[in-house]
């Protein structure tokens, strides 16, 4: 936590000349026996919008097999995607702390196989976490991550169930269209400063023109091809608990996007919301599992 720290006090000096958003893993308690992460505000940096629509849409159990909950020291943390028999995607600013405070990884666990974290589901442990090399900032007086992609990889392969199953990457040279209808889904808060949901939770969202995105987080940073936006069909977005977590194709057939960042700027901005391209980085993605299969 101390470099993610460090790195998090100089995002906030320029965020009071220039009003970004970056995104810090902190922990809470709730009650019962869960502590669950937040992506939580240092003034005035602000949280990205939480994944309910109008009323909480709460997914069935095996609704999405391929979802998986990160945990570090028995409290909830980020999400993740299956991607493979021994392979979880996620973001890299979701493992930063564990890489450069070389975490022992038997105290991470992946549970995959439920919608309710309520003990149940499959326990998973992790063998090796590789994150982006140059992953970070775009550059001092950006808040815009780039490279915010990473893969957990398993002791152990899957065993697939109607609960758990891996989702397909896209193929080379994907394009997703303006306006194309896409899923997130995650395990995150449902308002502002509250508490993440124990119940896996999933909300439509639509993708967005790279210009009107580029408008929408201009003097934040740039908007890159290596960027999805998506915007929120019914206001709300992604949010604290989510980051890691799949942006999916409607039919969730395919993951596209991985959970980045937002702009924060209330519950109900309607603004969009930034993902990780995944096809950008597929080789990236195929180098890393062909090293540790």
């Amino acid at each position: 936590m101390k470099c993610l720290l460090i790195f998090a006090v100089c995002c906030l000096a320029l965020a009071k000349s220039q009003q970004f958003w970056f995104p810090i893993i902190q922990y809470y308690p709730i009650d019962g026996n869960f502590d669950y992460p937040s992506i939580v505000p240092i003034q005035p940096i602000l949280p990205i919008q939480p994944i309910v629509p109008s009323t909480p849409r709460y997914a069935d159990n095996g609704e999405y097999p391929y979802q998986v909950a990160i945990q570090v020291d028995g409290k909830a943390h980020c999400g993740g995607t299956l991607i493979s028999k021994k392979h979880v995607l996620t973001a890299a600013h979701c493992t930063h702390d564990w890489i450069q405070q070389g975490k022992d990884k038997r105290t991470i666990k992946v549970i995959a196989g439920t919608s309710v974290l309520d003990g149940s589901g499959t326990v998973l442990r992790v063998a090796n976490v590789s994150q982006h090399q140059h992953f970070g900032q775009q550059s001092e007086s950006s808040a815009i991550l780039i490279n915010d992609i990473a893969i957990i990889t398993l002791t152990q392969e899957i065993k697939e169930s109607s609960t758990v199953k891996i989702i397909k990457l896209p193929p080379d040279n994907f394009e997703i269209g303006d306006n194309t209808q896409v899923m997130v889904s995650g395990f995150g808060t449902t308002e502002l400063g509250g508490p993440p949901s124990r119940k896996l939770k999933s909300l439509y969202m639509s993708v967005t023109n790279p210009s009107i995105c580029a408008t929408n987080w201009q003097n934040r940073g740039s908007v890159t091809v290596a960027h999805i936006c998506a915007k929120p069909i019914e206001e709300f977005g992604a949010c604290e608990g989510d980051s890691g977590g799949p942006l999916v194709l409607a039919d969730k057939s395919t993951i596209v996007g991985i959970v980045s960042q937002g702009i924060g700027l209330g519950c109900k901005s309607g603004w969009p919301d930034l993902y990780t391209r995944v096809s950008y980085y597929l080789d990236w993605i195929n180098s890393q599992i062909a090293l540790t299969s």
